[in-house]
C-alpha cells in the first residue's frame, strides 16, 4: 500500500489521508499552555486599550475648548 500510495502521490500530486490520521484526538493543553495563551491575549487587549486611550487623549488635546 505504501508503494502504491507513493506512486499515486507522485502521479497526481495529492496524497491519501488515512482514517487514523483523520480521527486523531485533539491535543490536550496543559495548564501552562493555557496560562501562556491567557497572558498573551491579556497583553494584546491591554495594548489595544492603551492605544485607544492615547489616541483619544491626543485628539482631545488638539481640540480648542476656548475661542
Amino acid at each position: 500500500m505504501r508503494k502504491r500510495e507513493r506512486e499515486i502521490t507522485l502521479l497526481y500530486g495529492m496524497s491519501f489521508i488515512r482514517d487514523d490520521v483523520l480521527n486523531h484526538p485533539l491535543p490536550k493543553h496543559s495548564a501552562k499552555d493555557r496560562l501562556i495563551t491567557f497572558v498573551h491575549y491579556a497583553f494584546a487587549f491591554a495594548s489595544v486599550i492603551t492605544l485607544a486611550a492615547s489616541t483619544i487623549i491626543l485628539i482631545l488635546s488638539f481640540i480648542p475648548t476656548t475661542g
